[in-house]
Parts: C-alpha cells; structure tokens; sequence
C-alpha cells in the first residue's frame, strides 16, 4: 500500500511548531543575490574610492580638478624630512617585528607544546595585550624612560652618579621594540594553532634518529612552522608599517618622523596649509609596498598546504614536559608581561596621580591626589564619551553587517569574479590606515557636496571606521560561513524561502556565536583607535582618545594619563565579557 503525503513544505517556526510555507512558482526569479551582490558592490567601491582619491590627487597640482603633474612626486624626491622618514619606517618595522617574533613565537610553542600550568592566564594576558590602546603603552614607556624626565632614568642617575640618561626611548629602534611587544600578542594568536595541531610523532623520529632537543627544534619543529611564522611576519610588518600611536606620542614631539606621523604633520601642520599633495604621493607609493606585502603574505597562505602533517591517521598531540625548566618558561613569560603590561600601566597610573612627573620619593607620594581628574575640561570630556558610545556602537554594527554581505558573495555566490571582493575586503589591512583616512577626509573636503556637512561629522568617522573594521570582520564571517553546510541552505529553497528569508531564519541564528565576538572585538578596537578619528578630528567629533591626545599634545601629561586611566577601567567589561564568550565556545585568540 502506498502512502499519500501532503506536498506542501514545512518549515518549523520559532515555538517549535509547524508552519507551512508556499512552494516556489515556477519560473519565479529571487532577486535577493543580485541585491546583495550590488550592496557587496557598494561597500568595495566606498573603499576603492577612497585610495582612488588618494592616487588621483597624487597626479593633481590643486585639489582634485587639477591639471594632470608629477610635480608631487618631484617634491616627494627633494624632501629630505621625507626620505628619512622612509628610512625611519623601514627600521621602525625591523625592529617591531623581530621583537614580535622574539617573543610571540617561544610564548606559543610554550602554551601549546608544553604541560605549563595556568595556561589560561596566558591566554588571557595575550587577549588583553592586543585590546590595550597603543597610545598607553607608548605613555607608559615615555614617563619612564624619557632622557630627561623618565622615572627609571632618573632613578638611575641618582643611584649611580650617572653624567646622562643611560636609557633613550626617544629612537627608532626604542620604539620599534616598544611596537614589537604590542605585536607580539599577534604572532602569538597566529603561531598556537600550528603547534597545537603539530604532529609530535615526527619529533619523535629525529629524537629516535640521536637529534638532540635543539636539533629537533631546529630541524623539524620551526620547518614545520615555517609558513605560520613567515605569514605571522609579513601581517606584523604590515601593522608595524603603518603604525601611528607609538610614534606618535614618543617621536612626533622630537621631530622623530616615520611614514605615520609625516602624514599626520603634513596634513596637520602648525604652519603654513596642509600639503596634500606631497602626503597623497609619498601615500601612493606606500599603497604599493602595502599590497605587495599582502600579496606575498597571501602566497604564503596558500603554498602553507606543503606542510600539513595532521592528518586522520596516527595524529594524537602530546605535550612536552618541562620538568624543573618550568620555572623558565614562567620566567620568560613573566618578565615579558612585566615589561610589556605591568610597567607601562603603573607609569601611567603613578603620573596620573601627581602634579608634574617625578620619581617615587616621600615628597612624591604627599604629593599624590586626584587633581588632573577634577581638573579636566568635563564638558569636553562628556562630548568626546558621547561621540565615543556612538561610533563604538555603529561602528561594530556596520562592520559585521558589511562583513556578511561580502562574505555571503565571496563564500556563495557562484558569480564568476567574486573572488575579488575578498581582495577588495583585505585592503584596511594592506593599506596603512592613515591613508584611508586622508582619502575619506579628502573626500569629504573635494568630492562631497558641503551641504551635506560630512566633513567633521560623527556620521563620517562611523562609516569609514566601519570600512577600515572590514578586513577583520570578513576574515570571521568568511570562516564562520565556510562551517555552516550550503544544504540547510537549500533546504530553505525547496521549501520556498528567499535569499534573505534564509538569511534572516538559517544563516544569522547559526553564524550568532561569530557575529557576537566579532562585534565585541571590533567594539574594542574601535574604543581605543586613534588614527582615523585624529586624522578626521573636528570639534564636532572628538573621541575620548583623541581627548588624550589633544591634552597630551598641550603639555597636560597628567590629565592625559587619567583620561587614559579612566579608558581602561571602561573597557575592562567588554574584555572580559569577550574573554569569557570565547572560552564558553572553546574560542582562541
């Protein structure tokens, strides 16, 4: 006997039950993909434009209407300052990303490779280390090794007698390794998942085969690791490249230049009118090095398949016993969270609390109180945290929003060049951000109607922040998309639902665990940048970090280190409401 089934599809609905849904008609065109693929279309053209704008005002003699020169370039080329802030860069980045190696590299092979205890604390101290603000940092190693009024200099000199200073961070290799610790959170976060699944049945052989613990680490462990490493390399010397918080606030003061911060006083001089020009072709020049960075490190990704030892069979990580050296790997550990973390913060802490820097003394500590926090200009201060709210709100959320469409492009889509719009996706990563900033504020300044009153605005930081957040917020909704089956998709097709009916009812409730710690880590980042919103800064849409700046800048280091202070303590909840999303989901860095 045979059974009639009803035909109609089903689809269960929110209480559980069930809810019929219309077949599909025949012949019914969904004009969902097309939709998403213009809105995909959109945000890569938004993001184009703004290094097109750049290029093009490279070629002009004034403004963006000019007459076709290469009068910029020339005076690119004649410009001492600016020649030696390139070859300030290139030492800059040297220096950071060996430091980020040196220190990011064992730290990983420790947590993963070994049986330390308290691995979680680690973890979690990487976490923190890349959602501390740049500028703290860099404010915390000026107050103590400034060559004239460092705490620990002048400590020092007291203690020993000493005719100068013996330390001197006011130096491009001094700030490269200030950098290269802050990085070093990042080599770490790139490295643990290459140990982690390394095969030590290799390592095994070579110890079998007579090789010694240094030889198996040199001649199979890092080989292994190479293209983790090397790929770890090239996306530091990318950050490092156009870094602007560290050199900023220790070299821009002596007139220490690197690529970074000879935008910024060009575009922002205390003399004479901004020489767009000049920023727009010595930019042009540093878009090049950027993507062909990002080409090598995406060849590195894809020749990393040579290197694949886990496999189905055989594969079963174990970790080494450290035995009594487990009191140097803490070590190491320690005195890399020491320096990097712990002395920065209580040098800031410590010159919140006084008048002017000083040196730990009786005459110090009498000395402290909460002037520089009675002392601010609140009715700035309550400005600047409105506006913060506001784009740490929108920015995340146009981010992630962003994020989705191209990666639905990029991931399902069967259009022939989608391909490129992850290309187009990764260019805030390749391209230093200070570039998309002098694009979007030339934008705003030659291209868009004034009416519009863009420039300056709160509605201008948001959206170009949000575009700069892409390259991040794809990378999580591109692996997050790539788990979920293409059949629960189809599924919904059959069962006549649309593109965003499958969007709304499938993908968003499955990809939500991404799309939370997306917008967390993107809300984050967006509480402590600096770039963007200084190079776009108007009275009108001033954030807390720029505050810091902008004090730091008129000679109030101490009210500077209590707004940051205060910064800290406000973005302690979103760290630790991360740190613990991540470790309920068996999340990594």
């Amino acid at each position: 006997m045979t059974l009639l089934q009803d035909p109609t599809p089903r689809l269960p609905d929110r209480t559980g039950g069930i809810q019929i849904v219309s077949p599909p008609r025949p012949g019914k065109r969904s004009f969902g993909p097309a939709i998403l693929l213009v809105l995909a279309s959109a945000i890569a053209m938004l993001l184009l434009s703004l290094l097109g704008v750049v290029v093009v005002m490279a070629f002009s003699t004034s403004g963006l209407s000019g007459p076709f020169t290469l009068d910029n370039f020339v005076d690119l080329f004649r410009s001492t300052s600016a020649l030696n802030a390139l070859g300030n860069t290139l030492v800059y980045v040297i220096v950071a990303t060996a430091t980020s190696l040196v220190v990011g590299v064992p730290a990983a092979w420790i947590v993963e490779r070994t049986d330390l205890p308290g691995k979680s604390v680690v973890y979690g101290v990487f976490v923190i280390g890349v959602l501390i603000p740049g500028f703290f940092t860099a404010m915390g190693w000026l107050f103590m090794f400034h060559p004239k009024s460092g705490i620990i200099n002048q400590i020092l000199v007291d203690a020993f007698a000493l005719s100068g200073a013996p330390f001197n961070i006011v130096s491009m290799p001094a700030m490269g390794f200030v950098q290269g610790l802050s990085l070093a959170s990042v080599v770490f976060a790139m490295t643990c998942t290459t140990f982690r699944t390394m095969d030590v049945a290799l390592e095994d052989a070579a110890r079998a085969s007579g090789a010694t613990f240094l030889g198996q680490l040199r001649r199979v462990t890092l080989p292994l690791a190479w293209p983790s490493i090397l790929a770890a390399t090239l996306y530091v010397a990318i950050i490092a490249f156009g870094a602007f918080d560290v050199p900023a606030i220790i070299g821009l003061s002596a007139r220490e230049f690197t690529f970074s911060t000879f935008l910024y006083f060009n575009v922002n001089p205390q003399a004479g009118m901004p020489k767009y020009g000049l920023v727009a072709a010595f930019s042009t020049f540093m878009i090049l090095a950027g993507i062909l960075l990002s080409w090598a490190y995406s060849r590195v990704l894809k020749r990393g398949n040579r290197y694949r030892v886990v496999t189905g069979k055989n594969y079963k990580p174990t970790t080494v016993g450290l035995g009594r050296w487990v009191w140097a790997a803490w070590g190491f550990l320690g005195l890399y969270f020491l320096v990097s973390k712990v002395m920065p913060l209580v040098a800031v802490m410590w010159t919140a609390l006084l008048p002017y820097l000083q040196p730990p003394s009786p005459e110090a500590l009498a000395s402290i109180s909460l002037a520089n926090l009675t002392g601010l200009p609140w009715k700035l201060m309550l400005d600047a945290a409105l506006n913060t709210a506001i784009v740490v709100i929108a920015v995340p959320t146009l981010a992630m929003l962003y994020s989705a469409i191209l990666s639905w492009v990029v991931i399902r889509s069967k259009y022939r060049f989608r391909a490129v719009y992850d290309y187009v996706a990764f260019i805030p990563h390749a391209v230093p951000t200070l570039i998309l900033g002098v694009g979007a504020l030339l934008l705003a300044l030659f291209v868009v109607p004034q009416q519009l009153r863009l420039y300056g605005s709160v509605t201008l930081l948001a959206i170009v922040m949000s575009l700069v957040m892409v390259s991040f917020g794809t990378r999580m909704t591109n692996s997050g998309l790539i788990q979920i089956h293409p059949e629960l998709e189809e599924a919904a097709a059959v069962s006549g639902a649309g593109t965003f009916t499958t969007l709304r009812r499938v993908l968003v409730p499955l990809l939500r665990p991404t799309l939370t710690n997306g917008w967390l880590w993107i809300a984050i980042l967006t509480f402590r940048e600096l770039t963007v919103p200084l190079i776009l800064f108007s009275p009108a849409n001033m954030t807390l970090a720029v505050a810091v700046w902008t004090l730091w800048s008129g000679g109030l280091q101490g009210q500077a280190a209590m707004i940051t202070v205060l910064m800290l303590l406000a973005v302690t909840p979103l760290a630790l409401l991360y740190l613990r999303l991540t470790r309920n989901r068996g999340g990594a860095l």
